[in-house]
């Protein structure tokens, strides 16, 4: 079974959901350097969580306003930057 090397969400705020306009962002997990550390659970447990390997999982596909905050933290807080945040 092929393994993804990258996984992406939609960071949309409610106004720009409801609007489907504005500045949408998006958060990719680079699987191959993740190392487990878990700074992304810690600082965003609803949006990641490690599998059973110890690898990040995104679990929401957009994030509501109130975790855009905790999703920016968990990017940074990534010691390998396996996470990152861009322009869509």
């Amino acid at each position: 079974m092929s393994v993804p090397r990258r996984l992406a969400c939609v960071v949309r705020s409610k106004e720009q959901q409801a609007t489907k306009g504005g500045a949408v962002q998006v958060v990719t997990a680079d699987l191959g350097l993740c190392q487990g550390y878990g700074n992304c659970v810690i600082n965003a447990p609803g949006v990641f969580e490690l599998d059973e390997t110890g690898i990040v999982t995104v679990l929401e596909a957009e994030i509501d306003d109130g975790e855009v905050e905790r999703v920016q933290m968990a990017v940074a807080a990534c010691p390998v930057s396996a996470l990152s945040l861009s322009p869509a």
